[in-house]
């Protein structure tokens, strides 16, 4: 039997749009993380926007505002019920402008809880004249069941019914975008921006969740609206976006240890600050509870000003280390265990790697899964964390499977801490069975953050085993990260680029640069515009990866090549691509020195831009999508 214990991070090869898996189990499903028109089992457009999704026995109720192409906008409450939140059954709109005493009405981001004590589900939402945003009300309506007909109680201002709350010049608290929220022991908590969004504000719910009795101030004068409130290991975490409208911003998490706040800094939901979170704006927090934990999967809006009903949803897991948020990442789809609340989280994708290692299974002989120190953190390209043996006994050994064979010139170790000098080999192998020693550091004493080591063989898998130290220190084996270095795949990388048209600041050579960082963009939205690369000799390509700026839109295009930049020959046709794919990657066979990007007509909404296009010669393979482990966020 293998001595060695498997951790690994789960891949996903993204071939030609189509994420490919291996087979489900019954409880694991796979969500679309949206950008594209979803539909219902009856083949029509889902239209539940700024909602809510709650969980009664097995099956999952999702609300949201049913949005018109009149000037009533959201003429009501649309409910859908699924039991795999993929595929999802129109219920009713449980709530409308015909009901009674709402003619006059427009409803806006509509939450629902239910309430254990009086067996009622209760809803709340914005509530507005068919004119303006002059009522700025709150509008409660209560049913016996998720899906039913449910029944005004009120509409009103918090606490108009106090003399001394006015604001401006009306009785009581505004109430624009809001939220529910219900804490463990069963309190219902409503948040909404007040004082034309000025101010945001916490309302405790009486214990039948129809009226407010207490209010907190918790972000005055932060002018922050479309909250979302969820609670995690006893902290409360508070989603927020800026006030633009219907425009997008930078969506932002706060945390306190209380309800009622203090609530700390604003930080960014994504990597990149100043972005406008996939062009989204936040609208509520599912937790999906499990058998193992809990994921928080983050719901939020694309808002098409110009046709609301064409509006799109965004889902996406919101992921933590221990107790730290790490910002989200895009995928264009992701992975959830129903039963045990575990997912795949997506990473961010990054530019062609020489570094083959990078989330590859590793396998080690005395596994550590304490203080986040796990074998798989040695190959998962952050080298602020890293792994480190479970006991200080020598020798310790630990291998990577690559997958496949490959040529390797190099072998680059980042220890943990300080310099040391530790004594170590490294073997290869093609089949786990024959080895060959490349490295002998044995004896070494020589005191190094790094160490790189040349390599010059084929091999599917590399071990490495460290047995002391030659600096006197005591021993123990920690290592932030191990690269093995193969032959340069991306033959684009840097080389001359042409586009027909480019945007200040965002040039043409920006397309092949490896930044993901920076972008090429057109000049504007219309469709022809094009981008050529000179690879500088002919080469005979296999493959094509395009990494788009902004994911989650359709994006329409052809790939040439040709071998004098005049002569050019079609070889991936896109221009009536209906499918969200953020990085496309196509196979192909073609000859050429030239290779040609033409966009065709845009996404509703969506201006093209190209982070990165990378190609690839016949026999190399561009970089996979990458997820996490399955783990919950807990």
């Amino acid at each position: 039997m293998n001595k060695f214990l498997l951790t690994s991070c789960v891949l996903f090869t993204c071939a030609t749009g189509a994420i490919f898996t291996p087979p489900l189990s019954a409880e694991t499903v796979t969500i679309n993380t949206g950008g594209a028109i979803w539909k219902d089992t009856n083949g029509n457009q889902i239209n539940a926007h700024g909602g809510c999704i709650i969980k009664v026995g097995d099956t999952f109720y999702w609300f949201g505002e049913n949005q018109t192409a009149t000037k009533k906008k959201s003429s009501g409450v649309n409910c859908y019920s699924s039991v795999d939140l993929v595929h999802w059954e129109f219920r009713r709109q449980v709530l409308s402008q015909k009901d009674p005493g709402l003619e006059d009405s427009q409803f806006e981001r509509p939450k629902v809880l239910y309430n254990d004590k009086t067996k009622k589900f209760v809803l709340w939402a914005h509530r507005e004249n068919l004119h303006d945003y002059s009522d700025a009300q709150a509008i409660v309506a209560q049913c016996d069941k998720p899906d039913g007909e449910y029944r005004l109680v009120k509409m009103f201002r918090p606490f108009d019914d106090k003399g001394d709350v006015k604001d401006h010049g009306k009785p009581g608290y505004m109430s624009l975008d809001c939220t529910l929220f219900q804490d463990d022991d069963g309190t219902g908590w409503f948040i909404s921006s007040s004082n034309v969004n000025s101010d945001l504000m916490l309302y405790k719910l009486s214990p039948d969740y129809y009226d407010t009795i207490e209010s907190y101030n918790i972000l005055p004068q932060a002018r922050r609206e479309s909250p979302a409130l969820f609670k995690r290991n006893g902290k409360y975490y508070l989603l927020t976006s800026a006030c633009t409208s219907w425009n997008f911003n930078y969506n932002t998490l706060q945390e306190a240890e209380k309800i009622t706040g203090p609530y700390g800094p604003q930080r960014g939901l994504i990597t990149r600050v100043g972005d406008s979170t996939f062009n989204s704006q936040v609208c509520y927090v599912f937790p999906i509870r499990g058998s193992k934990g809990v994921t928080y999967m983050f719901m939020a809006d694309r808002w098409k000003a110009w046709n609301l009903p064409n509006s799109r949803n965004i889902w996406l897991p919101l992921r933590f280390d221990n107790d730290a948020f790490l910002p989200m990442a895009w995928g264009d789809s992701w992975r959830i265990n129903l039963e045990t609340g575990e997912a795949a989280f997506p990473l961010d994708p990054e530019p062609s790697d020489d570094n083959i290692a990078k989330n590859k299974p590793v396998l080690c002989d005395k596994n550590n899964e304490r203080n986040g120190k796990e074998p798989y953190r040695i190959v998962d390209g952050d080298k602020k964390k890293g792994w480190a043996a479970e006991t200080g006994e020598a020798p310790q050994q630990i291998k990577i499977d690559l997958g496949k064979t490959f040529p390797l010139r190099e072998s680059k170790i980042t220890w943990e801490g300080n310099k040391r000098a530790y004594q170590y080999y490294i073997e290869t192998s093609q089949d786990d069975l024959n080895w060959t020693k490349v490295v002998d550091r044995t004896d070494n004493s020589a005191l190094a953050g790094d160490n790189n080591d040349p390599i010059h063989c084929d091999a599917r898998y590399a071990r490495l085993t460290i047995t002391g130290k030659g600096d006197g220190m005591w021993f123990w084996a920690a290592c932030e990260e191990w690269e093995l270095i193969s032959e340069k795949e991306n033959v684009a990388l840097n080389k001359k680029v042409t586009a027909s048209s480019a945007e200040w600041g965002r040039y043409a050579e920006k397309i092949n640069d490896g930044d993901f960082g920076a972008h090429w963009a057109t000049n504007d939205d219309k469709p022809g515009h094009w981008a050529k690369i000179d690879l500088g000799k002919i080469v005979d390509i296999g493959a094509c990866r395009i990494v788009w700026q902004n994911p989650g839109y359709v994006y329409r295009y052809l790939i040439e090549v040709s071998d004098d930049g005049d002569a050019w020959k079609k070889v991936i046709d896109q221009s009536a691509n209906e499918k969200v794919v953020r990085t496309p990657v196509h196979a192909f066979n073609a000859r050429g020195r030239y290779v040609r990007l033409t966009l065709a007509t845009p996404d509703d909404g969506c201006w093209p831009a190209v982070a990165e296009m990378e190609v690839f010669p016949q026999g190399k393979k561009p970089p996979e999508q990458q997820y996490t482990r399955f783990r919950a966020s807990d």
